[in-house]
């Protein structure tokens, strides 16, 4: 960043405030004079459009290659560990690397790779998740037909206790107890 004016006020801010001020210039709700209005009102001075032109040249770009790194940084982060520890991230870590990946899908000054290798880690999270379930799933039947088996050997065990021959009714007990199977 180049060296303040002594009379420009907005090159005079602090760092936060110049933070501030590039993400209320970069929000496309936000007027010039809504944000004239706002830094009157947060830091208290008064400004012009030409001002927040002239400080919008000077700062944003900085600012938007600053964030990329930190989204790029964030995401190569994630991504290593995603790969020592796949499927140890909670359903919450999986909202936010969604979220930054929505950011970096909406930043026009990210680099296509970034956001591939985000989504991609997106998906390969995803994919593990329903690969999960369905393993759960594999095992809760499992527990069932279990459980359905244990019920059978019961039924067939108290007929054989009872001492009962193969008369109609007890063929249909069988034959009830193997339904269950």
């Amino acid at each position: 960043m180049r060296k303040p004016r002594s009379d420009s006020k907005l090159d005079a801010l602090n760092l936060d405030q110049q933070r501030r001020l590039c993400e209320w210039l970069l929000s496309s709700g936000f007027s010039y004079d809504r944000i004239k209005d706002l830094v009157s009102t947060e830091f208290g001075i008064s400004t012009t459009a030409t001002s927040l032109s002239r400080f919008y040249q000077s700062y944003v770009s900085a600012y938007l290659i600053q964030n990329r790194a930190r989204a790029v940084g964030v995401a190569q982060e994630v991504g290593e560990e995603v790969r020592k520890t796949p499927g140890q991230f909670s359903e919450v870590t999986i909202d936010a690397l969604e979220q930054k990946a929505f950011e970096l899908a909406n930043n026009p000054m990210v680099d296509h790779k970034a956001i591939k290798s985000v989504f991609t880690l997106l998906l390969q999270a995803r994919d593990q998740s329903l690969k999960q379930k369905d393993i759960d799933l594999k095992l809760r039947r499992l527990q069932l037909l279990e459980e359905s088996a244990l019920a059978a050997k019961e039924k067939l065990n108290q007929l054989a206790r009872k001492g009962a021959g193969l008369s109609k009714e007890t063929l249909t007990q069988i034959e009830q107890a193997m339904k269950l199977l």
